[in-house]
């Protein structure tokens, strides 16, 4: 079994589909789409533990946001990136 470490930046991946997390190409810095890997930096994210050592903040490599959502989490809700870190449970 392989240990996330704290500040380091991982791709990740969709099993099934095989595409990457890709914060899009577009001008926003805030759509999140499946797209071939290439380990660009919009594809590479930043583990952060958080303080009570209980989930983690992932952290865009290539704009400093963070994956969340806009407003509450449920079922169908678009991951996005945000301003403030959302944490997660890894």
């Amino acid at each position: 079994m392989v240990r996330i470490q704290n500040h380091h930046s991982y791709s990740l991946r969709n099993c099934q589909s095989g595409t990457a997390v890709d914060l899009s190409g577009t001008s926003d810095d805030y759509s999140i789409q499946g797209f071939c890997p290439h380990d660009g930096p919009n594809q590479l994210w930043i583990f952060q533990q958080d303080g009570d050592k209980n989930g983690w903040f992932i952290k865009s490599s290539h704009s400093g946001k963070y994956l969340g959502f806009e407003g509450n989490p449920k079922n169908g809700t678009a991951v996005v990136v945000v301003s403030n870190p959302f944490k997660w449970d890894v």
